[in-house]
């Protein structure tokens, strides 16, 4: 995906809302880390929204591609999905 210019989602519990409530968030991709499998992404995000799925549509289907990992004051990153990463998922899983 061409991160900079794709329409991202995310949904979560951010921690400045009324508890157990969920909001979606939508922006645009921003740069790549290219020295690991970050990306930095501008949806408004606030603490407790960690581990939440970045999404894109691809057809008009959410594919989940990142998982919002941590926020800063102009940008928010996200750890994008790469065979290491679903291969521990896939491991923790099996193990459940």
């Amino acid at each position: 995906f061409d991160l900079p210019n794709q329409r991202l989602y995310i949904a979560g519990y951010p921690g400045d809302k009324e508890i157990g409530t969920l909001w979606e968030a939508t922006g645009k991709g921003a740069s790549r880390n290219l020295l690991s499998n970050t990306f930095d992404h501008t949806l408004d995000t606030y603490g407790g929204e960690s581990g939440s799925a970045v999404r894109v549509k691809v057809k008009g289907v959410d594919q989940i591609i990142a998982v919002h990992s941590s926020g800063g004051v102009f940008s928010n990153e996200a750890v994008r999905f790469n065979k290491e990463v679903l291969g521990t998922l896939k491991r923790w899983l099996k193990s459940m």
